[in-house]
């Protein structure tokens, strides 16, 4: 409205300036003009160009806030495509997870490239599973779909045998620990970055330092001045906020994927992908000793991590290449052979 009513105010500045003009062109036509005369018109030329700049940024102010009225009228009439069933089946906190992918097809956009085509296996409770591949592959987009983020194109998917459209999912998150290869990064203290993963246990001092011991985050964090309730961020919205490396971050985020104590099931996207190799080393010998009853997927492209999986998945152009321990599947010296012994030359 103030937009509007400073549109009206121009317009009719503009309007009187160029009408004097135009009678003074008239008036002289019909007598000589003055000094005063040409003064005068200078004037009101000069102001007439600022109300006319002014007039345009007035307008395309006008026209920025209609684009943005339209986006937000577009986000406030979406319609998900997630839909959540009435009657969805609770996931109890004690219950195990066994997931199990039936001839799943996905696909982005109706018109679009399979992702993933005809993929089948079985993830049962306790079990460690490793996705390899290439980049485009359809790794991540298989944990996309786990998570229901979207639904399968075609095929289904089963948590304890029920459909996972038939799930509900605030119970069904519940019992899920989650770490994706682009991490989030917070404005606030090292107990709030960890605490996120958990949001009930935030003031749980000891039990955000289990996770992150977890997470192996622990070291670095008791050699800072302010320990947990140091501040982190890239705003420095408070004095002393502390810089860490990529490294320190992605342990940060690995801690808070482990705050879930009732967690059956930890997904991690390339967990490592920022750390060293020792620090990979440390990090899975601890996590899989001390969290031996859950489940575990995790998607890596190291192979030193990838053999210590129970079972490994191998993706290529959206299905499934190969499957089976480090041992079956060296045994069977096809891509992931192939692969390992290539990486293995780099470490001697």
């Amino acid at each position: 409205m103030q937009n509007l009513h400073f549109l009206k105010n121009m317009l009719s500045n503009i309007i009187g300036y160029y009408g004097g003009f135009v009678l003074l062109l008239f008036r002289s036509l019909s007598k000589p003009i003055t000094i005063g005369d040409v003064t005068m018109y200078m004037s009101a030329y000069r102001a007439s160009l600022g109300s006319l700049s002014a007039l345009v940024k007035t307008i395309a102010d006008i026209y920025g806030n209609h684009l943005f009225i339209q986006d937000l009228r577009g986000i406030l009439l979406y319609q998900p495509r997630i839909r959540r069933s009435p009657h969805a089946r609770i996931i109890e906190k004690d219950m195990p997870l066994a997931i199990a992918f039936e001839h799943v097809r996905f696909r982005y956009q109706d018109e679009g490239p399979w992702v993933l085509s005809d993929v089948s296996f079985r993830l049962d409770a306790g079990v460690r599973m490793a996705l390899v591949g290439d980049n485009g592959s359809g790794k991540t987009t298989l944990v996309k779909l786990l998570l229901r983020f979207y639904d399968p194109s075609e095929g289904r998917i089963l948590v304890n045998g029920v459909d996972l459209r038939e799930i509900d999912l605030d119970s069904y998150y519940a019992r899920i620990g989650v770490i994706f290869q682009q991490f989030a990064q917070y404005e606030g203290r090292i107990r709030e970055q960890i605490g996120y993963g958990e949001i009930e246990s935030m003031e749980d001092l000891e039990h955000i330092r289990h996770a992150a011991r977890l997470g192996g985050a622990e070291t670095f964090i008791e050699a800072l001045p302010k320990r947990y309730e140091t501040p982190l961020g890239k705003w420095e919205l408070e004095e002393g906020t502390v810089k860490l490396s990529g490294g320190q971050w992605q342990r940060l985020a690995l801690a808070r994927a482990c705050m879930k104590p009732q967690a059956a099931l930890l997904i991690l996207d390339e967990p490592s992908a920022a750390l060293d190799p020792e620090a990979e080393e440390v990090f899975f010998e601890q996590l899989l000793r001390e969290i031996q009853s859950k489940s575990i997927i995790f998607i890596s492209h190291r192979f030193s991590t990838v053999r210590r999986a129970d079972q490994i998945l191998s993706l290529r152009h959206g299905q499934i290449d190969e499957q089976g321990t480090h041992e079956k599947l060296m045994q069977h010296n096809g891509r992931y052979a192939a692969l390992f012994r290539m990486q293995a030359r780099w470490y001697g």
